[in-house]
């Protein structure tokens, strides 16, 4: 397999629910708040983040089993309208990551494309040990590719596209070139 090819993980290989049948973890709920209030824009992608059932919430999914959460995907509602939405700025969540985010311990599933964050890679996302999936392209972030991602063992899909990295080979990880990972290509 090339190294810009994708390994086809989907969030349908990840076990969740929506149902009512698991109840969501509270220490995971007020890590979600603790998270939205960090956020701005004119998303409504937020907006069921309400109530105590965050396994029901637009974006999350919660562990069919124990009730962890164990996705994470705030990428635009419209993936058809990438152009419009990136230029326009429409539906884009802008602001910081918090490290509030470090809760959900069981996250295997993070999307946070096509949003407007702001500064470098936070290093607390090389902290989720179970994380298989990360998807920044297109997400505000700058900076050096962080040596935290390195961290994350069970990772099996790395997408940095559109993201103003600098190539720094002094620093750049060499772990990339093992995982698939469409854009790092060329970080050396």
């Amino acid at each position: 397999m090339s190294k810009s090819s994708r390994l086809g993980l989907s969030s349908n290989t990840i076990n969740t629910t929506t149902s009512l049948n698991v109840t969501c973890i509270e220490k995971e709920r007020e890590s979600l708040l603790l998270f939205k209030q960090n956020l701005t824009g004119r998303s409504n992608l937020l907006s069921t983040w309400i109530g105590v059932e965050c396994c029901e919430w637009h974006g999350i999914g919660c562990d069919s089993e124990n009730g962890h959460v164990v996705k994470l995907d705030l990428r635009p509602r419209d993936p058809y309208n990438v152009v419009e939405t990136l230029l326009l700025n429409d539906k884009l969540l802008e602001g910081e990551l918090s490290p509030a985010l470090q809760n959900l311990k069981y996250l295997r599933y993070m999307d946070l494309s096509m949003n407007h964050f702001s500064g470098k890679i936070p290093e607390f996302l090389g902290s989720f040990e179970y994380l298989e999936y990360l998807n920044l392209s297109a997400s505000g972030f700058y900076g050096v590719v962080p040596h935290h991602l390195g961290n994350l063992s069970r990772l099996r899909y790395l997408d940095l596209r559109h993201i103003f990295l600098v190539d720094d080979h002094h620093t750049s990880p060499s772990y990339l070139s093992v995982i698939s990972a469409p854009g790092v290509d060329d970080l050396g």
